[in-house]
């Protein structure tokens, strides 16, 4: 995992603890303007295709799956129990990966 991939996660779910109204698409188009936009919505992807995707096994490694897949993890549980006018789980959630990187990062 590279620093930047790291970095930019980090931001972009800082970012979304502090507006949950939004989404990963609405932070790569509007927020950091990307042209580009990430895999899946996240810099740490590494496939297209949501199920190949493993480029956060380092922050997350359940054996259960990624943080996309894993249906236990913060990232799963944002998009699939929060909607955009539930700003206490959205930031709840958000606060969660935020705090998986930071965890990551002290070691």
């Amino acid at each position: 995992m590279l620093k930047e991939e790291v970095n930019n996660f980090s931001k972009m779910w800082t970012w979304l603890y502090e507006h949950p109204g939004h989404d990963q698409l609405y932070y790569m188009k509007n927020v950091v303007k990307l042209t580009d936009y990430w895999n899946n919505g996240c810099p740490l992807s590494n496939n297209e295709k949501v199920a190949k995707c493993d480029g956060c096994a380092a922050i997350w490694n359940t054996g259960k799956g990624s943080l996309c897949t894993d249906s236990e993890s913060p990232l799963s549980k944002w998009i699939k129990v929060t909607a955009a006018g539930d700003a206490d789980k959205r930031s709840y959630y958000a606060a969660r990966l935020t705090m998986l990187i930071d965890k990551n990062l002290s070691r």
